[in-house]
């Protein structure tokens, strides 16, 4: 028997009248399970992500971009951790954050 995957674009989150952006179902023969994915692209020139800050323990002699991509990781993961917080627990959910330029978080995949 063939493996049969159903994919359902923006499916209602069940319990409440909020979207995810994907749902993905393997077959009950396949014993894969149900897996949503919202995704988020973010603008770095958010006044969100303006405000992000490094700890102080980052040190002031690391390179530019180095401190820049951190910046930029921290405020992806921000982000895709907020979404977490706001689904139901017990759904398999991830939450994949993208910035304009295409970084990713890296937790989420």
């Amino acid at each position: 028997m063939g493996l049969i995957t159903q994919i359902r674009l923006e499916p209602l989150i069940l319990g409440s009248q909020r979207r995810n952006d994907i749902r993905i179902t393997g077959s009950r023969h396949s014993a894969l399970f149900t897996e949503e994915f919202d995704l988020t692209v973010v603008s770095l020139a958010s006044q969100d992500s303006q405000a992000t800050d490094l700890p102080s323990s980052t040190s002031e002699d690391a390179p530019a971009a180095s401190r820049s991509s951190q910046l930029i990781h921290k405020h992806l993961s921000s982000v895709a951790a907020a979404k977490r917080r706001s689904h139901p627990p017990g759904l398999v959910f991830r939450p994949p954050a993208f910035s304009l330029g295409g970084m990713m978080e890296k937790t989420t995949l």
